[in-house]
Parts: structure tokens; C-alpha cells; sequence
């Protein structure tokens, strides 16, 4: 073979292998998966990392799928959940997977039948907390806490506090924050846990607490108003919030004048276990990404990061870091969820909130 033949020859074959890669490359690259989540704007975002954290995990969610993911964030899980429905409505492209489902929203979603149920691996996943959210699996849940009142001890010595207290004594009700249930997750789920801890355990009509706070507690909007009140405001040092408040104190300030109180009766604690879950669209056109995303929401990389990003309780078995050591000791609450069992859950929601408002307006 002479030069000229042998230099035409190597061309050849760079130029078949260039060509190889090229349409390997794009075969690969279409090949990759999709999928569009919706969420609230603070999941996993409060973090040394901030919202950093959530855009770490889903780039390691892509690069071991070869999945793309699009991520929408929205004021609230509620908001998040109206443009679903929203665009399922209208016909419009919608979420392949939505973060942040209460049990209120589950049921509700479930009636409207615009849930998908995947089949995943739910073994290791705690069973109250899944009995809790939607015991038909249509919505898994991803996280917990239970709700308390938050104390600012150094502005308010105290070492007891129920809900009932607040009743009794106008001057502790002049410091709380209480999260309009209309407009906030939160504000509903203490609405609940308000109106199970009276009607089941005091055997008072739920009605006579929020009659007895109403003008002198403040409503806010939301959780994260309510937070800045707390911080702002030093004749509010009382707040509904969570469990594990006192833990997220001590980790970034180590601070402990954080107190969580729950309800308690006769030597009894009660609360109310808030739940978070995911769920797939029904008619996404993404099943199969879908369904891996769930599973890898549920795995221990992504769970093990929860507590300090989250502030909430995994739903797997994971070792919790030290901070937790000063959350409210929750082992001994009595969760008040299965007075309100979750097929009657969107009827008492639509009643409670339609008497509450009718409250504020008196």
C-alpha cells in the first residue's frame, strides 16, 4: 500500500469513528429521559445550603437515570396542587410528579382521580405515617413531624402549655401566632389537630377555643409570615410551627430558648402528625421516570438528608444528626390523625373552614 492510499485509509477511519460518536452521542442524549415536578418553594431549603441543596440531589437523581428534570416551584404545596388541577382542566401540559401532598390534599386528589398509583417499594416506609397520609398508597409519603406551639423562652418563661391555656387566659392568647387555615397547610393542619384534641378528647365543641383567641391572636397567612412575626414582633413569642424547631435553633444558632409544647389531658400528650407526601400524575406520559424518582425520593441518599434540610422525620429508618437531641421528645404523643380518618377528611376540611371564617368575621 503506498503513502497516498495508506493517509486516505486513516482519513477513513477517523472519519467513520467521528461519525460513530457523533451519532452515539445523540442516540444517548435522546434517550434521556424527562420528567417536570412541581413543589413548594421551600422543600429542602432551609439547609446550610439553601435552595442549593434540592438542585444537588436532583443533578444526582439526572446523572444516575439519564433523566432530565424540570422542577417548578410554588408558593405552597396547595398552590403547587390548584395548578395541576388547573391545567388538567384546561387540557394543558401538567407535572409528572407532585412534592408535597397533606393528607387533605390526598383525599381530595383521590376523589378527582388525578393520582396515579405506582408500584414501589414501600417496605422499609413507616407504616403509621403511611396509614396516616393514604393507606391505598396512591400518595407515599416522604416526611413527618408533628405540629406544636413554639416558645421563645427568653421572652416568656414557661414550662407547661396546652391548647387550652390559650382559652383561659387572654394575656397568653395576646402572644400567639396561629396560620390562617384558608390560605396555609400548616394553618389547616393545626385546625384539625385544634378541632380533634376538643371535640375528642375535652368533649368541647372546637368552636369555643377560636372564639375565645380570635381577637387577641394574630392570624398570619402563612408558615413563613408567621415565622417573621415571631422573630420581629417581641410581644408575640408564641407560634404554631413544628416539633423540631428547637432542633433547627441549636444547629444554626446554638441556641436552645426554643420550646415545642403539645396538648396534654389527664397525663396524656396529644398532637397532630403532619405528612408530606409525593404522587405521580395520572396520564403522564413519564411513568417509568416517574416511578424511579419516587423510589429514589424514598431512598436513604435522599432521606438521610431530611433533618437538616427539611426539618422534618424521614420516613425510613436513618440515624437522626445530634440537633434532634432537641426537638420535642415526640415518642410519647398520642396523634390525634385517626379521629379524623382520611376518607371523611375533604368534608371536615370544607366544614371547618367555612366556620372558621364565619369565627373571624363576628
Amino acid at each position: 500500500m503506498n503513502r497516498r492510499a495508506l493517509q486516505l485509509g486513516i482519513i477513513a477511519i477517523i472519519v467513520i469513528a467521528v461519525v460513530a460518536g457523533a451519532v452515539y452521542y445523540m442516540t444517548q442524549e435522546g434517550e434521556r429521559g424527562e420528567l417536570l415536578v412541581y413543589v413548594y418553594d421551600s422543600f429542602m431549603a432551609y439547609g446550610k445550603e439553601g435552595e442549593k441543596k434540592l438542585d444537588t440531589l436532583i443533578r444526582s437523581f439526572e446523572e444516575k437515570y439519564n433523566i432530565n428534570v424540570t422542577v417548578k416551584k410554588f408558593d405552597s404545596a396547595q398552590d403547587a396542587y390548584n395548578a395541576v388541577l388547573n391545567e388538567i382542566e384546561l387540557g394543558k401540559k401538567t407535572a409528572d410528579v407532585i412534592i408535597g401532598i397533606t393528607p387533605s390534599l390526598a383525599a381530595e386528589g383521590k376523589k378527582k382521580g388525578i393520582f396515579e398509583k405506582i408500584d414501589v417499594d414501600v417496605s422499609n416506609v413507616n407504616r403509621t405515617v403511611m396509614s396516616i397520609l393514604d393507606p391505598e398508597g396512591y400518595v407515599i409519603p416522604l416526611d413527618y413531624s408533628y405540629l406544636a406551639m413554639i416558645v421563645d423562652t427568653d421572652r416568656l418563661n414557661v414550662t407547661d402549655l396546652s391548647l387550652e391555656d390559650f382559652a383561659l387566659s387572654s394575656e397568653l392568647a395576646s402572644k400567639l401566632i396561629v396560620i390562617n387555615p384558608t390560605t396555609s397547610g400548616t394553618g389547616l393542619e393545626f385546625l384539625y389537630w385544634q378541632y380533634a384534641y376538643y371535640e375528642y378528647i375535652l368533649g368541647e365543641n372546637w368552636t369555643v377555643w377560636w372564639k375565645s383567641i380570635i381577637n387577641k391572636a394574630y392570624v398570619a397567612s402563612s408558615w413563613s409570615s408567621a415565622f417573621d412575626i415571631f422573630y420581629g414582633d417581641q410581644n408575640r413569642p408564641i407560634m404554631v410551627s413544628y416539633a423540631t424547631d428547637p432542633a433547627y435553633s441549636y444547629y444554626f444558632y446554638n441556641s436552645t430558648n426554643l420550646r415545642a409544647f403539645v396538648s396534654h389531658h389527664e397525663g396524656y400528650y396529644y398532637g397532630w402528625m403532619y405528612v408530606e407526601g409525593v404522587a405521580v400524575i395520572k396520564g403522564t406520559e413519564h411513568l417509568k421516570e416517574a416511578k424511579l424518582f419516587v423510589e429514589y425520593l424514598l431512598s436513604e441518599d435522599f432521606q438521610k438528608e431530611i433533618p437538616l434540610n427539611n426539618w422534618m422525620y424521614p420516613v425510613i429508618p436513618v440515624a437522626l444528626p445530634e440537633a434532634y437531641k432537641y426537638a420535642l421528645d415526640t415518642s410519647k404523643v398520642i396523634p390525634l390523625n385517626d379521629k379524623i380518618p382520611p376518607e371523611s377528611i375533604e368534608a371536615l376540611k370544607k366544614y371547618l373552614t367555612v366556620e372558621w371564617l364565619k369565627i373571624i368575621k363576628e
